[in-house]
């Protein structure tokens, strides 16, 4: 396995995943959050996104809740890392002790 397919799955215990594992520019990505906030109850989960050092093309897109946590999809637009973090309706911020969640993204 590479160094950045193991990255990619560095968040499970925490509750953060995406799907494909490895994505790669164009492909569909679906964000999976049943983290801190999703375990504390919060009713609305909004992930707060970008891509490299700067949060470029920043986003937020709310989440729809399933049984198994919050998901949500989008494009892979950039050869970079995806950069991810998580806000409920109360301000609280999932956002890995301020590093944010970094996932891969391939050419």
């Amino acid at each position: 396995m590479s160094e950045k397919t193991s990255r990619n799955l560095d968040y499970l215990d925490k509750g953060v995943a995406i799907s494909p594992a490895v994505p790669v520019v164009g492909d569909k990505i679906t964000i999976l959050y049943d983290g801190l906030l999703a375990k504390n109850g919060a009713p609305e989960i909004t992930v707060h996104l970008g891509y490299g050092r700067n949060w470029n093309n920043e986003q937020e897109i709310p989440m729809v809740k399933k049984d198994t946590g919050f998901e949500a999809t989008i494009p892979a637009l950039k050869d970079d890392f995806l950069k991810l973090s998580f806000n409920d309706p109360f301000n609280n911020v999932d956002d890995n002790n301020g590093q944010g969640y970094s996932f891969d993204i391939m050419n």
